[in-house]
């Protein structure tokens, strides 16, 4: 077995310590097998520590004349797959060769013609769209968002380009289309099948684990012999994110209509008991809601819009009549209701299956095929939600296992804008995804990786460990190869100036802030109202010549990788983002010299934080809701220091983290204390700092 520093040399740089432990630790994890957590900081170089490594064993088993094993890196964003596919791995291909390498997307990335032809009817803004792209036929490679943009010469709307691209309800085949083009979510996918190294990111990987969960022998990646997850800490949040099943009585009517539609058209069923069945089906929904509607009233909330209520069993003491009705109503049809959708949709699906074995035989039109299509698919989400709903009906605490996955499920409010009438969506979100997690061991080799994976309030991976299943994993904490103490400073506000109203910070203080660092400032926020607030106080600031730098802000329809490229290029400017800019963004060099934290990340203390802090403080984790905001903050600072050049400074200037008495107080001691580095509440100290770093060497 090699070690790093053989596999490493044909790069041409010098070894770093740090580095080549990890190297080390991954080489002999692919040797023997197993999973590998490993804790790297920003700057180990984790990016070459595991793509060598692997292609190192690609190489090995194709001189034995052996199979080379199946690879995938999964990263968190779309942006992050492009630097590894646009950087790392060319260059790692023009050192050491013999391997090949492609990144995947999700479907709904890529340009569908047939379903962009069909939109394009009747809407002349997409139709002229259509006729550009239309033209430039022969130009697409890829399909992605990035090359159609770029071959048309300007941002396409999102809002048209997500006519544009394809869905798995709207693809009849996934081979080609039927106007002759080749299908380039199938041209990607081939591309990948052929490649010995597959980037996709987090989403893509929990879809592709569904799909495997869900039956399907290969899902969408095929068998994976070596898998790595950078950024890692993200995974549980993505697969949760991925793996939550909501309906709202819209979604309802439309399922029920494509299962309608689709029946028909299996003669073997009777259509006419299903659309019963659906018909009380979507009678129990508004039951629901209007028992939610009315217990939200009986327990005192006169707001609907935003309430959250446990879906599950309520006991109540002498409600009012009209509250017992409606809850007598919702426990007695609810059970036979659900477990007869569940029974039916699942044999909906099997006949399905069947009859497109040999659709052929059974003399179906292309318009029966797709109503048919859309009819299962609509069957399958059905059979699984209103399974889980099911289960949640049994509970006192809304709870339950389903699939591998723990969910919590919720009723949660809402108001049409139309004309102010009540709605309601129904969600399942998972709780804990360390059961169906556990899949990820079943590639010969799993490394799991990231910056942040220990939980600060004990020090440890317990809890990442066992929220992804791998409680037997081995373990390495690679110590950051930077001087934080010299390179970075942390302010702690004084809290001494009136905060803005709403809010926990002071807007002049953070115009001093952005002062002393000449701009050169990322200023992050938890919300969209206090990131307009400040965008509006420091516009005001900027007309009375208080604060000459150039600012961005993080816009609802903002381009993210724009705004941050432009950021990077105007030096001296100032960058206002929200929580997707607190991980995932690299600024090295002079652009970034200060990150502002104007409010501590916690997360929102809804009824869904407060059933998962129940259920993992049962599990022994008590600390899970102050664990969750470390995570992020680490996060959120690890965007100044990302190389030995960099030199900045950290400020945290939510008020409360300077209170004894606010509960964020202690928490933020924590955090500012893992940072390693020296801590002041002297505003003034922020300009000795970057003065007295640029005029040494560190």
């Amino acid at each position: 077995m090699k070690t790093w520093a053989e596999i490493f040399a044909p790069t041409g740089y010098s070894l770093r310590p740090g580095q080549e432990e990890l190297g080390n630790e991954i080489i002999r994890i692919i040797e023997s097998g197993g999973t590998l957590v490993a804790q790297a900081s920003t700057g180990t170089g984790k990016s070459l520590a595991t793509s060598i490594p692997t292609i190192n064993k690609i190489h090995e088993m194709r001189a034995e004349g052996k199979p080379t094993p199946r690879s995938v890196i999964s990263t968190e964003t779309i942006t992050l797959q492009s630097q590894l596919c646009d950087k790392d791995l060319p260059f790692l291909q023009s050192v050491y060769g013999g391997f090949k390498f492609a990144k995947l997307l999700g479907r709904s990335n890529y340009l569908c013609m047939n379903r962009f032809k069909e939109r394009a009817i009747g809407n002349q803004e997409i139709a002229a769209v259509y006729t550009s792209v239309n033209s430039n036929l022969d130009r697409i490679k890829t399909g992605e968002y990035n090359e159609i943009c770029n071959i048309l010469g300007y941002q396409i709307p999102k809002s048209t380009w997500a006519e544009m691209v394809g869905n798995s309800d709207d693809c009849s085949n996934d081979k080609s289309c039927e106007d002759g083009n080749l299908c380039l979510v199938a041209r990607a996918r081939a591309i990948a099948e052929g490649s010995d190294i597959v980037v996709v990111n987090h989403a893509l990987l929990g879809a592709d684990h569904r799909s495997k969960m869900m039956g399907s022998e290969d899902g969408i990646l095929g068998p994976i012999d070596i898998l790595v997850v950078d950024e890692a800490h993200k995974l549980e949040e993505v697969l949760s994110s991925q793996w939550t099943e909501s309906t709202t009585e819209w979604e309802v009517k439309d399922n029920v209509s494509k299962i309608s539609a689709g029946v028909k058209h299996m003669k073997s069923l009777d259509a006419q008991s299903i659309n019963e069945l659906l018909e009380q089906y979507a009678k129990f929904f508004d039951t629901a809601m209007h028992f939610f509607y009315a217990l939200n009233e009986y327990k005192g909330s006169q707001d609907w819009q935003g309430s959250e209520t446990k879906f599950a069993l309520h006991y109540l003491t002498r409600p009012p009549q009209k509250v017992r009705d409606l809850m007598l109503k919702y426990e007695e049809m609810g059970p036979p209701v659900l477990d007869a959708m569940v029974t039916t949709m699942k044999k909906i699906m099997a006949t399905y299956a069947s009859m497109m074995e040999d659709s052929q035989g059974y003399g179906l039109t292309k318009s029966a095929k797709s109503e048919m299509k859309k009819s299962a698919s609509a069957a399958k989400f059905l059979a699984n939600i209103c399974e889980i709903m099911r289960k949640a009906m049994d509970t006192k605490d809304g709870i339950v296992s389903h699939m591998g996955t723990v969910y919590g499920v919720v009723a949660d409010g809402w108001r049409r804008r139309k004309d102010n009438s009540i709605s309601m969506t129904i969600r399942c979100f998972p709780v804990d995804v360390s059961g169906a997690a556990k899949m990820f061991g079943q590639s010969k080799s799993t490394i799991l990786l990231s910056a942040t994976m220990s939980d600060l309030t004990d020090g440890s991976f317990k809890y990442f460990k066992r929220s992804l299943g791998v409680t037997d994993a081995k373990e390495v904490d690679v110590k950051s190869p930077f001087n934080m103490d010299s390179q970075q400073l942390v302010y702690v506000t004084q809290a001494n100036a009136p905060c803005e109203p709403g809010a926990k910070f002071s807007a002049a203080e953070l115009v001093n802030l952005i002062n002393a660092s000449d701009g050169r400032a990322l200023v992050l926020f938890t919300s969209r109202r206090e990131i307009e607030m400040a965008r509006d106080a420091l516009n005001a600031y900027k007309v009375q010549g208080l604060l000459p730098y150039p600012m961005y802000v993080q816009e609802p329809d903002a381009d993210k990788a724009k705004l941050v490229e432009d950021f990077k290029k105007d030096t001296n400017s100032v960058l206002l983002g929200l929580k997707s800019m607190f991980t995932g963004i690299d600024i090295p060099g002079e652009s970034l010299s200060q990150v502002i934290i104007c409010r501590w990340p916690l997360p929102r203390f809804s009824t869904e934080t407060r059933m998962k802090m129940d259920y993992w403080r049962k599990v022994g984790f008590p600390k899970w809701y102050e664990r969750e905001s470390l995570t992020v903050f680490q996060q959120a600072a690890g965007r100044l220091i990302r190389s030995d050049k960099c030199i900045g400074v950290v400020s945290l200037i939510d008020q409360r983290a300077y209170d004894v008495k606010e509960n964020v107080y202690k928490t933020a001691r924590l955090g500012v204390k893992a940072l390693g580095s020296r801590v002041t509440h002297d505003p003034t100290d922020i300009t000795k700092h970057l003065i007295k770093v640029n005029n040494e060497t560190i």
